[in-house]
């Protein structure tokens, strides 16, 4: 049996048509959300070689699981663990409890405290840091418990 091919302009098309155009809004910005983690991916592929592993074999699969507005921490944090710990690995980056959380793989035993100082550090930058925008901002707990790092514009 052989598979009909469709064009991406008619994929596009009948994506863009089963959305309405309240959701549609809401998936492009996910798209575009998802492009700073790519740019991390490629900036620095040994830090991130764990996306590529399935979703029971890492946390990783899900990528990164925090706003964009943490990314230039992230950056940041990626350059410096890079050209210090050149075989170091992200185990799961994610958002808990308005505080960034970074677990890594393949660093030894020595090296730990050492590590574990440059991530406190940028788990205090985040509970700083507006996860929706990345501006100055602090931490807030909503009607049910839900504790985020937002500015008052991104509220």
């Amino acid at each position: 049996m052989k598979k009909y091919k469709v064009p991406l302009h008619k994929k596009i098309k009948y994506t863009l048509h089963k959305y309405t155009p309240r959701r549609l809004l809401l998936r492009l910005k996910q798209w575009n959300a998802s492009r700073w983690q790519y740019r991390l991916f490629k900036k620095y592929p040994t830090l991130f070689k764990q996306t590529s592993l399935g979703k029971h074999e890492s946390c990783m699969y899900w990528g990164i699981e925090t706003g964009a507005g943490w990314s230039k921490l992230i950056d940041d944090m990626s350059n410096e663990l890079s050209h210090k710990f050149p075989h170091a690995e992200y185990a799961q980056i994610k958002e808990k409890f308005g505080i960034l959380r970074v677990y890594i793989d393949n660093v030894s035993a020595d090296q730990r405290d050492k590590l574990n100082s440059i991530i406190e550090r940028y788990e205090v930058l985040s509970s700083e840091t507006c996860e929706v925008c990345g501006l100055k901002a602090t931490r807030t707990q909503n009607d049910i418990g839900w504790i985020s790092v937002t500015c008052n514009k991104c509220k």
